[in-house]
């Protein structure tokens, strides 16, 4: 089952040179969870959003959330991250049975 995990990479925007070489049918797939503080004084909640729209607009699917926090996990953020992580281990479970 550890080989069905899906890859998480942490990065505060998509970098355009590694997501051509990366990017290929095997991860097209991948859900991708991301989240933003709308008042964020580390990364500006706009490039939260590029990045999103940058996912999104090569055909990721991104389930994107925003939460009224500073640069920051807030509870909220914690329980819809581990909702996002059942819906996506209970699909791949369902996927290898």
């Amino acid at each position: 089952m550890s080989d069905l995990l899906p890859h998480i990479e942490v990065e505060t925007s998509p970098n355009p040179r590694w997501l051509g070489s990366e990017a290929s049918n095997a991860n097209q797939s991948t859900p991708i969870f991301a989240a933003h503080g709308t008042h964020d004084d580390v990364v500006a909640p706009v490039l939260g959003v590029a990045a999103r729209d940058f996912l999104s607009g090569r055909g990721y699917a991104v389930e994107w959330h925003d939460y009224v926090m500073p640069h920051s996990v807030c509870l909220e953020e914690v329980e819809d991250i581990g909702r996002w992580l059942r819906r996506v281990m209970a699909a791949l479970d369902g996927a290898t049975s």
